[in-house]
């Protein structure tokens, strides 16, 4: 048995918390990864790309917008979202508290295949560097 704090976990970025925990990077857990999230009031997970991994949002607390591709919807506190890779996608909190969620990654997260758009749909920043724990796959790397 493996049990986590998640006030114990550091943060793996500056622009919001987002702390690993549970991955293959970081545990016996193989199949897939959750992540703990927290966006500010007004903050947002940049629109981003998964182009290997099926991923679920489930809000603990506070409100958000999700986009996927060019479809918006709010999300609240208790709703799940399911989002397909190669899908556009970005959580925005547009509540006044923080947005905390969850983030299940199957197969799990790996930051090298993740990556961020531009306002115009551009490439801004490929995260392969992006957090301290990470599976290094770089030969399988693909642009979406």
């Amino acid at each position: 048995m493996d049990i986590r704090d998640i006030n114990k976990i550091e943060t793996e970025t500056k622009e919001f918390d987002w702390r690993f925990i549970f991955g293959p990077y970081n545990s016996e857990f193989k199949g897939g990864s959750i992540d703990y999230c927290q966006l500010p009031v007004g903050g947002d997970n940049s629109l981003h790309v998964h182009t290997e991994c099926y991923e679920i949002y489930y809000i603990l607390s506070g409100s958000g917008e999700i986009i996927v591709d060019e479809e918006h919807s709010t999300i609240d506190e208790g709703q799940a979202v399911h989002i397909l890779p190669n899908k556009k996608r970005q959580l925005k909190n547009i509540g006044s508290k923080p947005l905390k969620y969850l983030a299940f990654f199957v197969p799990p997260h790996r930051t090298s295949e993740i990556y961020n758009y531009g306002p115009n749909g551009e490439i801004i920043r490929d995260t392969q560097h992006y957090g301290k724990l990470r599976l290094k796959r770089s030969s399988d790397r693909k642009r979406p």
